[in-house]
């Protein structure tokens, strides 16, 4: 039989004072999340949990997951809501630092060819795919939430 553990004891080798995390407002969070240019898709498929790692950029608001191929998982999201998260952290330090944010809302696809030329001409050169896009995922910002862990 398992021995239950003591909460009130300090456990060996886990920090044991670890910051609390501090809620972003709207206008921080989208400053941060413009500074990354990886983050993850989370939805569903086939009725399971999924997360997809995806090159991005923020548009108005909006997150904006680059190139979608008709073969991605990512294809079916069009009208679904999902949730998109961004994260820069460093935890190799005595106090961790860094921040997350997660965007939520209805995924759509974006197929019309002045506004695909558009975000494309956004998408910075080291996330551009060597084919030309035909379709990018709009998350269209309903939520937008954020913390930082110190700093």
């Amino acid at each position: 039989m398992d021995t239950p553990v003591d909460r009130d004891e300090h456990t060996p080798g886990l920090p044991g004072d670890l910051p609390s995390p501090r809620a972003l407002d709207r206008r921080e969070a989208l400053t941060l999340l413009r500074q990354e240019g990886y983050g993850r898709v989370i939805h569903t498929r086939h009725a399971l949990p999924a997360v997809t790692l995806s090159p991005y950029l923020v548009d108005d608001d909006d997150a904006v997951v680059l190139p979608v191929a008709s073969e991605s998982p990512l294809w079916p999201l069009d009208g679904v809501v999902v949730a998109f998260e961004a994260d820069q952290l460093d935890d190799h330090h005595p106090s961790p630092t860094g921040w997350a944010v997660v965007v939520l809302g209805h995924a759509f696809l974006v197929t019309e060819r002045a506004e695909v030329g558009r975000l494309s001409a956004a998408t910075p050169l080291e996330q551009r795919s060597a084919d030309d896009p035909t379709a990018y995922l709009r998350i269209e910002a309903e939520v937008i939430k954020g913390s930082r862990l110190g700093g």
